[in-house]
């Protein structure tokens, strides 16, 4: 499934997809907590970005979901697909501790 085909949402995702997006959402809810504020808009792309490819890097991630190693080979090649995920770590988060 494409994120720029379907709603943008963590239950319209795949469940490897769905992994990676909770792994990034603790990372930057770590970050959030212990070490910054919420990153400003203008490094907050890149910031989204380094939260997915953390994820897809996580061995337990990879061994519990071996189609991940396509969904990381999308996100480093489609900038599209990667920004959607990226919006919905950063909606999650931002929903969680400033809503």
């Amino acid at each position: 499934m494409t994120l720029s085909r379907q709603k943008h949402s963590l239950k319209a995702q795949s469940k490897g997809i769905q992994e990676i997006i909770r792994f990034a959402i603790e990372l930057a809810s770590e970050d959030v907590i212990l070490r910054m504020a919420w990153p400003e808009e203008n490094s907050r792309n890149t910031y989204g970005h380094q939260l997915i490819l953390k994820a897809c890097h996580d061995s337990d991630l990879l061994r519990s979901y071996p189609s991940l190693k396509e969904v990381k080979r999308r996100i480093k090649h489609e900038p599209k697909f990667l920004k959607g995920i990226s919006d919905l770590v950063g909606f999650y988060v931002y929903y969680f501790y400033f809503c």
